[in-house]
């Protein structure tokens, strides 16, 4: 069986959004919340290890957004994650996996309502 893991992190945001220029704008935020961590496929002291669990989440991200029309923005920005504990159950896994926290690129379209 293939090793599988799934997080999806559910955050309440806080962003700050400066405009540069008439088109262009920057964005700072930062996030807290939970991530659901649903998990298969692995193989531990006690046998195979599956399973889901809920750990703290915290975020920070920050980029640049260029708005082509009022409803319309194009952004890139940089997000860090971290997840404050592993769930219990994969402390016993024979990988070296490690879910603390990650950084991710991101580029976008966003339409405003």
């Amino acid at each position: 069986m293939a090793q599988e893991i799934e997080v999806v992190p559910l955050t309440f945001n806080v962003k700050f959004e400066r405009a540069l220029c008439q088109r262009v704008s920057a964005f700072l935020g930062a996030g807290l919340g939970v991530a659901f961590v649903d998990y298969s496929g692995f193989s531990g002291l006690t046998g195979d290890i599956s399973g889901n669990d809920e750990v703290f989440a915290a975020q920070a991200f920050g980029g640049i957004v260029y708005h082509a029309t009022s409803s319309l923005e194009v952004f890139a920005g940089l997000r860090w994650i971290h997840l404050d504990d592993e769930p219990d159950s994969l402390a016993d896994i024979a990988s070296p996996l490690s879910l603390e926290s990650d950084g991710l690129v991101e580029f976008g379209l966003r339409y405003n309502f």
